[in-house]
């Protein structure tokens, strides 16, 4: 599955856990990385600007440990 972001674009992770830094295409992978410790595959991989590859071929137990990460990163940016 592909995805674009732009919900999260031009925002700021709070709590200081990505520093003061805007989200941008550029650096939100990195974001969602150390924030959550989950990896997404960039628009490099996907070869389309500004989308990004999430793996949906899990173990239902990686799925929802998944989604559970992404939970997190949504609560960092927009609690």
């Amino acid at each position: 599955m592909v995805a674009k972001p732009s919900a999260y674009m031009g925002r700021i992770v709070k709590g200081g856990a990505f520093g003061d830094e805007k989200l941008e295409s550029h650096n939100i992978r990195d974001a969602i990385l150390k924030v959550t410790g989950l990896v997404v595959s960039s628009s490099s991989w996907t070869g389309i600007p500004d989308y990004f590859r999430f793996m949906i071929a899990l173990t239902d137990t990686d799925f929802v440990n998944a989604l559970n990460a992404l939970l997190k990163f949504r609560d960092s940016v927009f609690s």
